[in-house]
């Protein structure tokens, strides 16, 4: 890891998106630090584009069309960014919205079964979103909802998982057709991942193309875990692992160590391998947000820490870039 440029704005609960021509979309989030400032901590509705190429962030702010934390943003097959669930104003969003890198605009998507925040999501195909665990009205969730552009839908699949999950990570295992991790989170209903305790299992869905509905899960009997209990972790899927990189861990400390995931069998989706990544973090963090950027590396950015001497939680501005093996 090497330090990044400073963001534009202090923020946490928010998603990072690689675009189309290797930028960086930072959306949403909650800042600033109404410790250090006095201010009561908002929403954000603005935006950010990290430019790896001059290393440095646009000046000119992106504006979507509502505010909202702790959502999701996934890039669909035709480009466009669907932003799903989150946070405002204390309630849980059940709104999606379709962002437009080309236009800037942003519009409307499908509504969700319910309010959904914290959640996980993955793209299951050109047009289709899996929603994984998170928080709602009814506290943690174990459910699995399928978000469909193409459609205008949204499918709650039969089976849930073994555990209700806040904070947890989902993401497509790179090889494995159809099959989906879920990795960590926290146990408890809390607004923000560094006031819960992380879980270090992983739990593995297998995704029944075209009967979303029916999906289930697998390695039942086989349980599957992290070296280290994670929960707001950042994760991001690399050429045949994953990246998952500090978080909360089960004493409620904020790590800065990171693990990549992979399998001994690209056939079997129990056989889990656990490898330390050279190095750790510079800086512990939780709730941070990853992309990967043109060329291979990530950029790790936002979250929180400890702050010793003011002994409080702070914001992060100070962005990190884990480089790949080559």
């Amino acid at each position: 890891f090497y330090d990044g440029p400073v963001m534009p704005s202090k923020r946490k609960g928010h998603t990072a998106t690689k675009l189309a021509d290797g930028r960086v979309l930072l959306v949403g989030g909650v800042g600033p630090d109404s410790a250090a400032t006095g201010v009561a901590e908002q929403t954000w509705q603005m935006g950010a584009v990290f430019d790896p190429r001059t290393d440095a962030f646009e000046a000119q702010p992106v504006v979507l069309g509502g505010r909202r934390a702790y959502h999701t943003a996934t890039t669909l097959g035709d480009g466009r960014i669907l932003l799903t669930g989150g946070r405002a104003d204390g309630r849980h969003l059940n709104t999606t919205e379709l962002f437009n890198p080309q236009t800037g605009l942003s519009t409307p998507g499908p509504r969700l079964s319910a309010g959904r925040s914290n959640h996980a999501a993955v793209l299951i195909d050109p047009s289709t979103v899996g929603l994984f665990a998170g928080v709602g009205d009814v506290g943690v969730l174990n459910t699995v909802e399928f978000v469909s552009v193409s459609t205008a839908t949204s499918i709650v699949a039969d089976t849930g998982m073994v555990a209700g999950r806040n904070f947890a990570n989902a993401v497509l295992m790179p090889g494995m057709t159809g099959v989906v991790l879920i990795i960590g989170g926290v146990a408890e209903a809390v607004d923000s991942p560094e006031e819960g305790t992380g879980i270090a299992s992983i739990e593995v869905m297998m995704v029944t193309s075209g009967n979303y509905r029916a999906s289930s899960f697998m390695c039942l009997t086989h349980p599957l875990s992290l070296q280290q209990a994670r929960g707001g972790a950042t994760v991001v899927p690399l050429s045949g692992n994953v990246l998952v990189a500090g978080g909360i861990n089960e004493s409620s400390q904020i790590i800065n160590r990171a693990e990549l995931v992979s399998f001994s069998n690209v056939n079997d989706p129990c056989s889990l391998v656990i490898t330390p990544t050279t190095g750790a973090m510079s800086t512990p963090r939780v709730g941070a947000t990853a992309a990967v950027m043109a060329g291979g590396d990530v950029l790790v950015s936002g979250g929180v820490n400890y702050d010793a001497a003011a002994r409080r939680i702070a914001t992060i501005d100070q962005a990190e870039i884990f480089t790949i093996p080559r």
